[in-house]
């Protein structure tokens, strides 16, 4: 079975250490999850398995039940999915590890690619609807305006994401 959780180190105070991140890897069954996900990642990670956490940890079936998108992201980019801001977020890629079979590797990179198709699309949507043309003579929908522009600003500004 496939999983994903958001997961990370416990540190001391004086140590800079990583962002959590989303974890990707297949277990037996849900009871074998939690076990699964703390070897793999203190092997991977090199620290005790007491050191390794984590939250948000969903099943493949759990993640396409909770999607906000309901069948409307192309392929399984609802692996990908995160939350919703003016439409899906997407976890980072540089904050994303796959640690799974390769044929599993294979459906998450192409889920990824959906995912980062849409995200480059939002990303272009809020760069346009921040520039756009405020010389109405309208006040109130200036204000629209100026208020669509903030919002896109804001969504631009962080990646496509909120």
């Amino acid at each position: 079975m496939l999983f994903r959780a958001v997961a990370y180190r416990h540190q001391l105070l004086t140590d800079i250490g990583e962002p959590e991140v989303a974890v990707f890897f297949e277990a037996p069954s849900p009871a074998d999850a939690v076990a699964v996900l703390t070897a793999l990642l203190a092997t991977a990670w090199g620290v005790p398995a007491d050191e390794v956490d984590h939250y948000n940890l969903w099943s493949e079936a759990e993640l396409l039940r909770n999607s906000a998108c309901d069948g409307c992201l192309a392929g399984e980019a609802y692996l990908m999915e995160n939350g919703w801001c003016h439409g899906p977020l997407f976890v980072r890629p540089d904050r994303t590890l796959m640690l799974v079979r390769p044929s599993t590797l294979r459906r998450l990179l192409v889920a990824r690619q959906h995912a980062d198709t849409l995200r480059n699309q939002q990303r272009r949507d809020a760069a346009a609807a921040s520039g756009a043309d405020l010389s109405t003579t309208s006040v109130a929908s200036s204000r629209q305006r100026m208020q669509e522009r903030a919002e896109a600003a804001g969504v631009a500004a962080m990646g496509g994401s909120c």
